[in-house]
């Protein structure tokens, strides 16, 4: 007892200790950094921007709150703890240049109501079981772990996008490739074009999809929008797509795979009730009925209720024509024309636009304009006099409906004033290239109340400046040059500060001016001189796109292949501001096409039209041919500037260098016959030639039209034999013989051949469905048609070891008999008629004769003259002889290539033509057929008799 004391007294102090660390941790209350105005330690302060190199929440429980209109900007990758908070709202902003990893705070301390986030790396958001309202934009992104997450917002990522189980994501979605897990609801339009976008089982999007490749996964999931899919599109087993799709290859899975819209594609597989409720087009066909593109195996016949049915899909009509509306800044300057923006609404608060080109006429003064494809239109106009007008419209000699808005004020008022206004003419050109802009000086003349020039030949101190009228990460400037003066200011377009240049005007008030900008955008010029000032807004385009990072190998036809795009200047720099995010969407999209072929067919280049970070693009794209070619990108009319950019793999004015390939076949197809019901021929002959075909095949499966020898794109292919299984060669003890198929056989990717397979001994052999498979070694790289499972190798035929029987046949002297020629097959185990022979063709000079008769029987050795070829119909053909008196004839069929008879005692057989025909010879012994016609020396063989009785009643 006395030892347990002591030991108690020895480590209660220890335990007191550890006890008042544990309630000291227990009373912690964590430090809360409030970024709204107070300076938080690491980070330093810019008005509303918090620029931080360390991560401030230092405790296990430290919390921080972004206030609305506030942004925290970490120059370091981020990862918050379970037991830290965030608070967001309003436009509340957190980005880091590295990793931004939210996803192991704890449910409840979790709180963004509204806001942004921005991550150069991965951004990951994972344990929150709740909702969260933010845009997101990032590198990568994991959103979501299983739990039910929601998010309301866009979500925009340069690389790939995995949402995991049971997340609702309401906004649309951005990203190289996009993976879900199951389920998930997607509330917003899809974007992967560059990439894959794929769908687990059980999942639903309502909005449109975009993808090169898209897999809607089994099974029901639903797509409630149009799906786009430029090189394939996959539908799993009870996946239904409520919307029209337009892909390269539509593969519709067993079973009740269903689009309950319109389909336009190159190919379609429909298998087992696999269904297309409305019309599918071919690319390539277009026409009522052509169903050429189809491979139906759904059980529903074409053109059935729920069969496919083929013809042109008609485009979808544009969205009616609502009302127009004029937005304007309200002021105006006499003598100087005033820039508005006209829009076509498709709805009553214009939020979409009739995109189905409207033309209008601008009052007063102003234009006739036509809102065309995108339904806005920018329009001048001008008036002399000051004072309040208002704006209208005419169409058509009527006035439509329409309304004017200043900002988010409706008025149709503009006010204009007098004095002296500037009319600049600033041209759309390209980045880094000077170009020459016009600054003129204008007024009112009181006494002709018309605009006249101002500061005639005098120089003055105009003050420039300039603002981006599209986002910009230019750091650069614009640099305005006088021409006259040489004066020169560079400009700073992201902060609208104003530069002052010594402008000459000459005798009719115009000034000659110099720009030169180096990136890529629109821009509005400004200039002010005391009250007087004009504005005009300009777009600079790229220079020209070129391309980088090009294959470096080989690339299967059809396969995907990647290569870089970047907008450069003048110069050959990049141009930053080119950057879908800065320009809005659409305004990169730069559409990709085939340049030039180094030989042969342009074929079919897949790309979905790339847009660009930064001024990069990356795209992925597939080419539907063999050989090598150019790739070309080309973005028509830059911002509406009228301005084309375009560039190719070869290099600007470089002709046509064919630097992206070598493309190969992805692999060869072998047709041929095919063992099935109602076949023309369920089997051929052993050593008979079996006419096949060697198709070059894309990943499309397409043919390689380039694949030729005129085009020297072809190479030398070998044939091979094997079972069905596919595990044993030369089944049966045959051996496979006219192997060779010559690369100058291939013509548009197709070449003939006959190979031919024979017992490689004196057994007869019966193999059943010959697999032949096609192989090129010589060439770029390898080339089959084997991948495991037989998918490309289509020819098939059983084949059995073959011969001909001639029957005996009986007369009276002067009659015409018929001798019974036949054809057998061996089944494996004995010989059997072969009733299905309807192609054997004996000619007319391969028979020959040899009497034996009492007078000279039908007389001397000859060949036969049968007239004309005898041909082989259901297994059976006849052969006449007719003999001139009692004796008898044999005769010989020589089934050779040579004149050499080799039938039983052939030594005394005359020579006769070769019928071609030696796969049916036996292969030793008597090898080729014979029989006798016997005429007037004794009853034919079917009334001999052993013994008759006859009775007489």
């Amino acid at each position: 007892m006395s030892a347990l004391i002591h030991a108690a007294r020895r480590w209660l102090p220890l335990c007191l200790l550890a006890f008042a660390l544990c309630a000291a941790q227990s009373a912690h209350a964590g430090t809360t950094y409030r970024f709204g105005g107070p300076k938080v330690d690491n980070c330093k302060q810019d008005k509303k921007v918090y620029t931080c190199t360390a991560f401030p929440l230092t405790a296990w429980d430290d919390a921080m709150i972004i206030e609305n209109g506030y942004t925290v900007d970490f120059t370091i990758s981020v990862t918050f703890g379970y037991n830290h908070s965030l608070t967001m709202s309003g436009n509340a902003r957190l980005t880091s240049s590295g990793d931004l990893h939210i996803g192991d705070i704890r449910p409840s301390g979790t709180l963004i109501s509204g806001g942004s986030f921005q991550a150069g790396g991965k951004f990951t958001i994972g344990n929150q079981n709740q909702k969260i309202t933010a845009d997101i934009t990032a590198g990568s992104m994991q959103l979501g772990s299983g739990s039910q997450l929601e998010i309301t917002g866009v979500i925009n990522a340069s690389g790939p996008v995995a949402i995991a189980s049971h997340a609702r994501i309401n906004g649309p979605i951005t990203g190289s490739d996009i993976t879900t897990s199951s389920p998930v609801v997607l509330n917003g339009k899809i974007d992967a074009k560059n990439g894959r976008f794929t769908l687990a089982s059980g999942s639903t999007v309502n909005g449109d999809v975009t993808a090169l490749v898209a897999d809607l996964l089994a099974s029901n999931s639903v797509v409630t929008g149009k799906v786009t899919a430029t090189q394939t599109l996959t539908l799993g087993s009870s996946v239904t797509v409520n919307g029209n799709v337009d892909t390269g290859v539509l593969t519709l899975q067993s079973s009740e795979a269903i689009i309950k819209g319109t389909a336009i594609v190159d190919r379609a597989d429909l298998f087992w009730h696999g269904r297309v409720a409305e019309l599918i087009e071919c690319r390539k066909g277009a026409t009522v009925s052509d169903c050429s593109c189809v491979n139906n195996q759904s059980g529903y016949p074409f053109n059935s209720t729920l069969g496919p049915k083929c013809g042109q899909v008609r485009p979808p009509e544009p969205s009616p024509l609502n009302h127009f509306r004029i937005e304007h800044d309200g002021e105006g300057r006499t003598c100087a024309p005033e820039t508005v923006t006209i829009k076509a609404c498709a709805n009553a608060n214009c939020t979409e636009y009739y995109k189905g080109g409207a033309q209008v006429t601008l009052l007063p003064g102003g234009p006739t304009v036509n809102t065309g494809s995108t339904g806005v239109v920018s329009a001048q106009l001008s008036n002399n006099k000051p004072g309040d007008v208002s704006l209208a419209l005419t169409q058509n000699g009527s006035k439509p409906t329409f309304s004017c808005f200043i900002g988010a004020t409706s008025s149709c008022t503009m006010k204009f004033s007098s004095g002296v206004s500037f009319e600049i003419v600033a041209p759309d050109h390209r980045a880094g290239e000077s170009a020459g802009a016009t600054i003129r000086a204008r007024e009112l003349d009181p006494a002709t109340g018309q605009c006249a020039a101002a500061f005639r030949g005098e120089t003055k101190s105009i003050a420039y400046s300039c603002r981006h009228m599209t986002k910009s990460s230019d750091q650069q400037g614009l640099s305005v040059t006088g021409v006259l003066t040489k004066a020169s200011a560079t400009l700073r377009c992201d902060t609208g500060g104003a530069g002052a240049v010594s402008t000459k005007f000459d005798a009719t008030g115009k000034a000659d001016l110099t720009l030169n900008y180096k990136d890529a955008g629109t821009l509005n010029l400004k200039a002010e001189f005391e009250d007087a000032s004009g504005e005009d807004p300009f777009t600079v385009a790229p220079s020209a796109f070129l391309f980088s990072d090009l294959p470096t190998t080989f690339v299967r036809a059809g396969d995907t292949f990647g290569l870089t795009v970047k907008a450069v200047n003048v110069a050959g720099d990049v141009t930053p501001s080119f950057d879908k995010t800065l320009l809005g969407s659409g305004a990169t999209n730069t559409a990709l096409s085939v340049a030039c072929v180094a030989k042969g067919a342009e074929g079919k280049l897949a790309a979905a039209g790339v847009e660009f970070n930064k001024g990069i693009a990356s795209a992925s794209l597939s080419w539907s041919e063999v050989g090598s070619m150019d790739v070309k990108a080309k973005l028509d009319k830059f911002l509406g500037s009228g301005i084309d950019v375009e560039g190719t793999t070869a290099g600007n004015g470089n002709g046509c260098l064919a630097k992206v390939g070598p493309f190969i076949p992805k692999y060869f197809q072998v047709d041929g016959p095919i063992a099935a019901p109602g076949a023309a021929r369920a089997f051929y002959y052993a050593g008979e030639p079996i006419p096949v075909t060697v198709t070059a095949m894309n990943a499309h499966g397409g043919v390689t039209t380039n694949y030729s020898t005129a085009n020297s794109l072809s190479a030398a292919v070998t044939l091979t034999a094997f079972d069905t299984p596919q595990g044993t060669e030369n089944p049966g003890s045959g051996v496979l013989k006219a192997t060779a198929v010559p690369a100058s056989a291939f013509s548009a990717g197709m070449a003939s051949a006959r190979p031919e397979y024979w017992p490689a001994g004196a057994t007869p052999i019966a193999v059943k469905g010959l697999v032949l498979r096609a192989a090129s070694s010589s060439g770029v790289a390898p080339v089959t048609s084997a991948d495991g499972k037989g998918t490309y190798e289509k020819a098939r035929p059983d084949v059995h070891s073959g011969r001909l029987r001639i029957g005996n046949a009986f007369g009276r002297a002067g009659d015409t008999v018929g001798m019974p020629v036949e054809a057998h097959y061996w089944t494996g185990k004995s010989w059997l008629f072969n009733q299905t022979d309807n192609a054997t063709v004996i000619p007319a000079g391969a028979f020959a004769q040899l009497p034996y008769a009492k007078g000279g029987g039908a007389g001397g050795p000859q060949v036969v003259p049968v007239g004309k070829d005898l041909k082989i119909e259901g297994g059976r053909a006849t052969l006449e002889r007719t003999g001139d008196k009692a004796g008898w004839i044999d005769v010989a069929l020589n089934l050779g290539v040579d004149k050499k008879v080799l039938a039983c005692g052939n030594a005394s057989y005359p020579d006769s033509t070769g019928a071609q025909l030696a796969y049916l010879r036996l292969p030793a012994g008597c090898r080729d057929p014979s029989a006798r016609a016997v005429f007037g020396e004794q009853s034919p063989e079917n009334r001999r008799i052993i013994h008759m009785r006859e009775v007489f009643n």
